[in-house]
Formats: structure tokens, sequence, C-alpha cells
């Protein structure tokens, strides 16, 4: 028996097993009641207070086409080709939680990212390979907001325009449903920090966030409709 990365107890299994629909099933019922207890929902201000979050009234796992990558609902039999990604510990390198090239550790952040209902494989058109993943969740209608993250790429794909076309899908999309897209970044992960600002993304504030037990800095960063069209991306007809 071991723990899931969401604290649950998955089971016995033999190396390089995938996640068994039995540990998604579970992860998704953590997921769900850490996310009841999310003070303001998707604006990150830690475990303070409560508000039950809900999926929301439209699609937040559509297939997207765009000129250099193609995003797709997340697959439980996507874990192997996703992780043979994430494997690679410089993909962490900034991140707040640097272990995730670990197969027990990314195996919970798969289940997690199935249990979302909102996780997408990135997929390069050119080679038909997967290259990365990304995330919508927290979903807040009151406020008009919801979360882009958990977003990692091949470092082959760091460069090249990847991440600027999965971006500008993912937001040309949410942008119909919603006013405002947060980003919750770890504070010294300068990378996503200085992508997210290229965007158009305004600095909110710094507060500390748990997760698996671990208290980390992060930075939060708010993306409406206007900064948007303003960014890196000029996005248009939003």
């Amino acid at each position: 028996m071991r723990r899931g990365g969401s604290g649950q107890w998955l089971g016995r299994r033999s190396c390089g097993a995938t996640p068994t629909r039995k540990a998604v099933r579970s992860a998704r019922k953590s997921y769900e009641r850490s996310r009841e207890v999310r003070t303001g929902c998707s604006d990150g201000r830690g475990f303070e207070g409560a508000c039950l979050v809900t999926l929301p009234p439209f699609d937040i796992q559509p297939t997207l086409i765009g000129e250099k990558v193609s995003l797709r609902p997340l697959a439980e039999t996507d874990f192997e080709e996703l992780y043979a990604v994430a494997a690679d510990p410089e993909i962490w390198a900034m991140h707040p939680y640097r272990d995730r090239y670990k197969r027990e550790v990314f195996e919970g952040f798969f289940a997690e990212a199935m249990a979302s209902q909102g996780a997408f494989a990135i997929v390069d058109k050119a080679t038909g390979n997967m290259i990365g993943s990304s995330r919508f969740a927290n979903y807040d209608g009151a406020a008009g907001e919801i979360e882009i993250g958990w977003t990692f790429f091949a470092c082959s794909h760091w460069r090249g325009g990847f991440n600027r076309d999965a971006k500008a899908l993912m937001l040309r999309h949410i942008f119909r449903h919603v006013r405002t897209v947060v980003f919750q970044i770890g504070a010294h992960n300068l990378r996503s920090r200085t992508a997210v600002e290229r965007l158009g993304g305004r600095f909110i504030r710094e507060y500390k966030r748990e997760y698996r037990g671990q208290i980390q800095d992060y930075v939060m960063y708010h993306l409406t409709v206007e900064d948007a069209r303003n960014g890196a991306l000029a996005l248009e007809g939003i």
C-alpha cells in the first residue's frame, strides 16, 4: 500500500501500472472536497473559509485545434505517454513541487487532473506526439472567473510558439464564458510568471498555499478580455 498525490491510499500495484479507475474516482472525491473549502474559489486565498465550487454550465474540456498544437480531453489511457514527457526533472526545476518527475508523485497529479474534468492533453500537430498538459479549474460563476494552470511542456517544446498557441486556444474558448482568467504560480517560477505577464496578466498579490502538506509561496495574476487583446497574443474577436 502507498499514498497517492492527494493523500489517499491507492492500494498495491506492480511497477509500471497506470492509475486505476478506483484511484481516479478516489482522487476526484478528494479533489472535490478540497475545492469546497477554498475561500473565493479561484482567487487562491488558501484554505481560510468555505465556498462550494461546481462545474461550469459550459464545456471546459472541448477539443481545440490550433496552428501548432491540438488540445483534447485528457484520458486515463494517456498516462504512460504523458509521464514519458513529465519524467524530465528539468520541467519542474522552478516549480514549487520539484519531485513531480517521480512516477509515484506524478500518478497523484494525473489522478487529480482526471478528477478535475477540465484537463487537456496537448499534442504536437506535426508529429502527433503528446507534448504536455494544461487545465481549466475552479470556476466561479458569481465572479465570472476560471483558473488556467497545471501547465507543462516537454523541454523540447519550450520554444517555437507551442505554449503561445495552446494558451491562445484556451483563452479564445474560455473568454466566451468568463470575464477573468486566474493564474496561480509558484513565486519563484520566473519562467511561468514571465509567460503570463507577456500574455497581459496583471499581478494581483502574493500569498501562501498548501498542497500535499507543504506550504509554498505563490503569486496570483488576473487576465481579462481587455488584457488579452493588448497582450502578446493580441487576441481579436473575443
